[in-house]
């Protein structure tokens, strides 16, 4: 991402060979590499995640690869300097955000946006480490305005930007609506872009809801452990409790009976809402109508629920790791 007060004078990638772009993404896919070996969570963004969504690798307009971390990381992130240096050539530069800034005879030090200039000039693609901090149901951007919120990246996908896999968030069409507006799609030439990148933000003001549906019985542990994790991401919670005939049917083993179950649950204080008889196959339509955003289940689908429409499936299913 470039600070908008301080633009490269010139964007020499689009000169640059693909085959020299795909050696330079190799090295910073390389740096991803170790930080994931030592436990550094981060996750691209901005043009970065526009373009592996969109394009499959760099946008026309851009000039460098973000990458977001979590600011409680910041000291071991720099103490990995020598190591990057030395096994990718790019230079961490300490600031707000930290640059990595690909080793050249032309490279200027004396500040990072010097650096990132020295790099565009010369066809080189720079790396920006944005910081970020959890507060609660949000994660606080290095740019606030930037903002978002914590169940896009509490668990991480994996999405191929010029032929690598890097970590990214999940629900990434909707991410991408927050960040650059409703035509996120639709490419804009960067003195198009400029003028409107803040306008163009959907703030997160209205409350996101999860639907968790399931038997809910005393000793099935996945399913408590998923709604718990459904009141710590989303605003409002609302759980289906499957009948005894459904679980029955299903084959499903249960201790408590279904009026026993509601009120286990309702004890809990983990849901807004219980739907006592809910339906065997979640439509789209059903989501709307409840005004419910992501179904939240278990990574073992199967689990969790009988049907899903597959829209449902595609674009608004939101698993989480639990011990099963």
């Amino acid at each position: 991402m470039i600070d908008p007060e301080h633009l490269p004078i010139e964007n020499n990638l689009l000169r640059v060979p693909r085959s020299s772009i795909r050696q330079q993404v190799k090295q910073i896919h390389h740096i991803s590499e170790i930080l994931t070996a030592v436990g550094l969570k981060h996750w691209i963004d901005f043009g970065t995640l526009l373009g592996a969504v969109r394009d499959g690798g760099f946008i026309k307009t851009d000039v460098d690869f973000d990458f977001d971390f979590l600011s409680l990381d910041k000291i071991k992130l720099l103490s990995l300097k020598e190591r990057l240096l030395k096994e990718t050539n790019i230079l961490l530069i300490d600031g707000p955000i930290i640059r990595g800034c690909p080793m050249h005879s032309s490279l200027r030090l004396e500040n990072d946006i010097a650096a990132i200039e020295s790099c565009s000039r010369n066809g080189l693609i720079y790396v920006d480490f944005c910081p970020c901090e959890i507060s609660s149901k949000f994660v606080i951007h290095a740019l606030e305005a930037f903002s978002f919120r914590t169940f896009f990246i509490d668990e991480l996908q994996q999405s191929s930007f010029e032929g690598f896999y890097f970590p990214s968030p999940r629900h990434q069409a909707e991410l991408l609506r927050h960040r650059y507006g409703e035509a996120w799609r639709r490419p804009l030439p960067l003195h198009e872009h400029r003028p409107i990148e803040y306008k163009c933000i959907i703030p997160f003001y209205r409350q996101v809801a999860a639907y968790c549906p399931g038997s809910f019985d005393e000793d099935n542990e996945v399913e408590w452990k998923v709604l718990k994790r459904a009141r710590d991401l989303f605003d409002r919670v609302v759980v289906g409790i499957y009948t005894d005939e459904v679980l029955l049917n299903w084959g499903q083993r249960f201790v408590k009976d279904h009026k026993e179950r509601a009120i286990l649950v309702d004890r809990s204080g983990l849901a807004d809402e219980v739907i006592s008889h809910p339906p065997l196959t979640i439509t789209e339509g059903f989501l709307d109508k409840n005004a419910l955003d992501y179904v939240l289940t278990g990574t073992k689908l199967h689990q969790s629920f009988i049907g899903i429409e597959e829209i449902v499936l595609k674009e608004r299913l939101h698993t989480v790791s639990v011990c099963e």
